[in-house]
């Protein structure tokens, strides 16, 4: 074999033998680690096995304290306080924020991820809030949801917790009528059995003084009634001030009632005048129906939390004051509750006044009691009259090997009082007053409340004569400030006593009376015929002006008499030289001229010539 050849053969066997390993390795299948393996046909479908009974951990939801209302257009921060009240720990907690309509969540994402929340601890979120430049009520919310995988019986579960909390707005009103209020109310009905038909008329009432217009009334029932009505909401074209509309529903209790009384709630939407443009209004109000207890226990009695008493401080609340609420919980059923989760909810008239709003309790046992109490502050612009605070109770109860939740609410009457700020200041005295004649005294007055002052009247009382003694000058806006004028007479000179008396009704229709005492002192009326020859006479200020006439008088007969004497003395000197020469006669002149002069005569005429 030649050396060439023997080159070529070896050079083939080492190609095949280098390429062989890598052809078995290709062949090989390869093993994804992100492809499952397929189910073998021995083991069962994980999306048959039986649902997991264990139960969703408790969610504790609370927020930070808003020491200031937020105000339209502004900023501000909220911290959130998840609470795990299990001993699961929740994987990859997320919380998605649902503000109310006035609200705004900046940073263009309302789901925040959470870390890990261990058993019984805590975890915390910062939420940036914009307000819009119009806030509609004093009292936002956030609805808060979280979701969570936690640790079942079989393996990872996916579980949630919502509620809602409370963010106190300062709301700025410029209408000038206000939103009319609906007062919602029920036929008579008995205590109701279980699936039970029975018919309920609701009465809708515009208690305002603004008609009601293209009214849409949405009707929603508790867990345990059925609206039979081929529809749950109603249009009515209007409804005016003091008149009611009714509407009849069609309703059957279910098979299970639980707790002692079910609910009917109507959520309002309407439009109304506000003065200077229509304004859109809502109201959500709710009614009880009764059901029989007994027939309700033999079904199952659930657990019933009720506020047994309730105290406030004082018989009235001041609006814009702060007062301590304390209340009491008390269990009704025959079983404990556990995990309960009170809420506090002081609508638009009330807030808390620090802290938070949302409470927990591990367990009140049947027939058990629960005090808390909670400081509360009346906004400045809360209506006057009884408003009311929303205790609401969420907990869980095992009937059984079953465990369940169930939901109470209550409603605590406060009675709310606006201040009285209706000031009148004190009328200022003129200097002269003269009997017979006509005095104007003015009382400055302001309204500093936030309403109206109504049927305000004055009175004048003391012996004067007056056009009228009593005035009704009618009501009084928030800020409106005038005077109050008082016309009348004095009939005689001396002192004379008055009172001066405004009466109104305040804000909360209280009959309130102010008094003004006034002396006066009146002087003579003056006589406006008195003679002149009976005014006094007027002593002259020096005698200078007699003596002055006297003087003048005597040295104008002096001077008269002076010029007769010089002219009769000249003509008879002229008579007596008539005869004497020419030369004498010119000497004469000569010497006469100088005589003359020197005589001291008071001539006018001489001295012009």
């Amino acid at each position: 074999m030649s050396m060439k050849r023997f080159l070529s053969l070896f050079l083939a066997l080492s190609i095949a033998a280098a390429a062989y390993p890598m052809t078995a390795y290709a062949a090989e299948p390869e093993a994804s680690p992100a492809s499952p393996a397929a189910p073998s046909a021995a083991e069962p479908d994980p999306s048959e096995k039986e649902p997991d009974s264990a139960p969703v951990p408790t969610v504790l939801v609370s927020r930070s304290e808003v020491r200031t209302p937020i105000r339209p257009g502004r900023k501000t921060e909220v911290t959130l306080t998840f609470r795990n009240l299990s001993k699961s720990t929740l994987r990859s907690p997320v919380a998605v924020i649902s503000p109310s309509e006035s609200l705004m969540v900046e940073g263009g994402s309302s789901s925040f991820q959470l870390s890990d929340i261990p058993g019984e601890s805590s975890c915390t979120v910062t939420i940036k809030l914009q307000a819009t430049d119009s806030i509609s009520a004093a009292v936002q919310s956030l609805g808060v949801e979280l979701k969570f995988t936690y640790d079942g019986a079989s393996g990872p579960l996916q579980g949630s917790a919502s509620d809602r909390v409370t963010i106190p707005a300062a709301v700025k009103s410029n209408e000038k009528h206000p939103q009319p209020l609906v007062i919602v109310t029920r036929s008579a009905v008995e205590p109701i059995s279980p699936d039970q038909e029975f018919p309920v008329v609701l009465s809708l009432e515009n208690a305002g003084n603004t008609t009601m217009e293209s009214v849409v009334a949405s009707v929603s029932t508790s867990d345990s009634l059925i609206l039979q009505n081929n529809t749950s909401t109603f249009v009515i074209k209007q409804i005016a001030p003091g008149k009611t509309e009714k509407l009849p529903l069609k309703l059957k209790a279910g098979k299970e009632l639980t707790g002692s009384t079910q609910s009917i709630s109507v959520d309002l939407k309407y439009n109304y005048d506000a003065g200077d443009e229509m304004a859109q209004g809502s109201s959500t109000e709710r009614v009880n129906i009764p059901v029989n207890a007994a027939e309700a226990a033999e079904d199952g009695s659930v657990p019933n939390v009720v506020v047994s008493d309730f105290q406030f401080g004082e018989s009235t609340v001041a609006a814009g004051g702060r007062f301590p609420l304390d209340f009491t919980l008390l269990n009704t059923g025959k079983r404990p509750v556990e995990n309960m989760i009170v809420t506090v909810d002081g609508g638009d008239s009330f807030t808390v006044d620090g802290g938070t709003n949302t409470f927990y309790y591990e367990k009140i046992p049947a027939a058990g009691k629960q005090r808390q109490s909670i400081r509360m502050q009346a906004l400045t612009t809360a209506k006057s009259g009884a408003q009311s605070i929303s205790v609401s109770c969420k907990y869980e109860y095992v009937d059984g090997s079953k465990r369940s939740s169930a939901t109470s609410e209550v409603r605590l009457s406060v009675p709310v009082m606006q201040p009285d700020r209706f000031q009148v200041n004190a009328p200022v005295l003129p200097d002269m007053i003269r009997a017979g004649e006509e005095v104007t005294l003015s009382l400055p007055y302001v309204n500093k409340g936030k309403e109206e002052v109504s049927n305000v009247e004055t009175s004048i009382e003391g012996e004067v004569d007056t056009p009228s003694a009593s005035q009704y000058l009618g009501n009084f806006d928030s800020g409106k400030s005038g005077n109050i004028g008082f016309i009348f007479t004095p009939r005689e000179a001396g002192r004379t006593e008055l009172t001066l008396k405004v009466s109104y009704e305040d804000a909360n229709q209280t009959l309130r009376t102010l008094t003004f005492p006034v002396t006066l002192e009146v002087q003579e009326a003056f006589d406006a015929d008195l003679e002149l020859d009976d005014l006094p006479d007027e002593e002259p200020q020096s005698g200078f002006g007699l003596w002055f006439w006297l003087a003048d008088g005597a040295a104008v007969v002096l001077i008269g008499g002076g010029v007769i004497w010089m002219r009769r003395r000249k003509n008879a000197a002229r008579t007596e030289l008539s005869h004497a020469s020419d030369e004498n006669w010119d000497d004469w002149d000569d010497l006469q001229e100088p005589s003359e002069t020197e005589s001291g005569s008071n001539n006018p005429e001489d001295d012009a010539q």
